[in-house]
């Protein structure tokens, strides 16, 4: 999801800065604030998925629990 966010943000960003260049001042406001909304989705969705992470780790392993299946050799990368 984030990829997707950034590209977005991006295509935004793009898509404003011509508008800008083109003299289309209203067309580029536009785009500037679809800018800041995707951006802000962007890192609305790191966070989430950042504190997700957190708290699966928090309440369902132990440290030593968490330990063993980061060194264990024989580990899948699936969950």
């Amino acid at each position: 999801m984030v990829p997707i966010g950034c590209v977005i943000t991006v295509g935004f960003l793009t898509s404003g800065l011509k508008s800008f260049s083109d003299g289309n001042a209203v067309r580029s406001q536009k785009m500037m604030r679809g800018r800041v909304l995707a951006q802000g989705v962007t890192v609305a969705v790191m966070m989430g998925y950042a504190a997700y992470n957190a708290g699966y780790l928090v309440k369902n392993e132990t440290e030593n629990e968490r330990d063993t299946r980061i060194l264990d050799p024989t580990r899948t990368t699936k969950r």
